[in-house]
């Protein structure tokens, strides 16, 4: 340490500048290359449960399929309780692509949730209703869709209710 400083205090002064440009700019991307490694590892965890989340999803349809070709259950049987209720809201929403147009998700009622989204993508929109709908049960009893300056893109107040 002490030879750094000898050496280092026998430079010119354009010379200690460039030395600590030099180091300022390693540093700099040091921090840079760590953020980014960062930054993508948690993008792959994102996609790693986005996936669990699918297979999961699957599984569930595959044993209510099994269930109703035992006989032991119900065609678009839906959750029961509300908490069940926002986190399909919630889910649905992010396998369509709204989960950012999401603004705000509150029930109504005994076994109703009101949602509202801004700037969502219209053809999203409605396959998330239809996957609401037909797949889990749900029942879209109101619905409004208001168009944005841009084409294809809505905001939606919705009421959505368990049988």
């Amino acid at each position: 340490m002490k030879q750094l400083k000898q050496i280092f205090s026998s430079m010119t002064a354009r010379e200690r500048q460039m030395v600590l440009s030099a180091f300022v700019v390693i540093v700099l991307f040091v921090i840079y290359q760590s953020w980014t490694s960062f930054t993508n590892h948690i993008e792959k965890l994102h996609h790693r449960v986005d996936n669990q989340q699918q297979i999961f999803d699957w599984m569930q349809q595959a044993a209510r399929e099994v269930k109703l070709l035992r006989g032991t259950e119900s065609v678009g049987e839906t959750p029961k309780g509300k908490q069940l209720l926002l986190g399909l809201i919630d889910r649905t929403a992010k396998q369509n692509k709204l989960a950012s147009n999401l603004q705000k998700v509150q029930p109504e009622g005994q076994q109703g949730v009101r949602v509202w989204m801004e700037k969502a993508a219209f053809n999203n929109v409605v396959t998330w209703l239809d996957t609401l709908q037909f797949k889990h049960g749900l029942v879209v009893t109101d619905v409004s869709l208001d168009g944005q300056d841009v084409t294809g893109v809505v905001n939606v107040r919705a009421l959505l209710e368990a049988p």
